[in-house]
């Protein structure tokens, strides 16, 4: 432990890993299964994992789906009203399962890694164990790699939210515009409107489409089958009489 910090070595469970927006950074935002730290033994959960420096989320990337060999960082940092703590979990370096580098292995560019304390005592007259460290986190890990999926899935529902909540703002902002320039006779009218709106931005979010799973794009052809003496790629004569 240094400070208010503690590193942890342990086998987990790549799942998803993108990028996000952090107020001005980009950081990799890194979601790992359970496991247990080979240093202390501690009980590690399942969590997000944050690479503000954009170095190993690449290697994440490429271990996404698999069980890899991690090494992370808890650090609490004091809230300034001094109610508690915030808790930043950062990946330090993943590599496949049982290929993670020393910690004192100079990083690349040259900086070295922050060492820790050695495993191996130093010989004194009669040796003295290491004293066991307390996990930062005591919220007991869960039972097994199915509560990573749950995890995952609730991510998918809080996504699905902020995917509906953004419809419903969008669609409400169109269709008021719309009545307030007296487009909608009735409020029954601009209803069914806000519904049709809200569906139609909702289908192009998840399926990148305005048109609803199996319904079929009207081609140039068939819209010109369906009016009378209209050939598609004929060019309109603007000198044609009017019958």
């Amino acid at each position: 432990m240094s400070g208010m910090e503690q590193v942890f070595e342990a086998d987990v469970q790549v799942g998803s890993v993108e990028q996000q927006v952090k107020g001005t950074k980009t950081p990799f935002v890194i979601v790992l299964g359970p496991g247990v730290d080979k240093i202390s033994g501690a009980q590690i959960e399942a969590a997000e994992w944050i690479d503000w420096q954009k170095r190993v989320g690449p290697k994440a990337l490429a271990l996404q789906g698999q069980t890899a060999s991690a090494r992370l960082k808890i650090k609490l940092v004091a809230k300034n009203d001094n109610s508690g703590y915030f808790t930043n979990r950062e990946l330090v370096e993943i590599a496949p399962l049982g290929a993670l580098p020393p910690p004192a292995q100079p990083l690349p560019g040259g900086v070295p890694a922050q060492p820790i304390a050695p495993v191996i005592p130093q010989p004194v007259a009669a040796p003295v164990a290491p004293a066991p460290q307390a996990p930062v986190s005591p919220s007991p890990a869960p039972a097994a790699q199915g509560d990573v999926a749950a995890f995952l899935a609730r991510e998918d529902a809080r996504e699905a939210s902020r995917t509906r909540q953004g419809a419903v703002r969008a669609a409400s902002e169109y269709v008021g515009a719309l009545a307030a320039g007296g487009l909608y006779k009735t409020a029954d009218e601009a209803d069914q409107a806000l519904r049709a709106r809200i569906n139609d931005l909702t289908n192009f979010v998840s399926l990148g489409s305005f048109n609803p799973a199996g319904e079929a794009n009207v081609t140039p052809e068939e819209l010109a089958a369906s009016v009378p003496n209209t050939t598609v790629g004929v060019p309109f004569d603007p000198n044609e009489e009017q019958a």
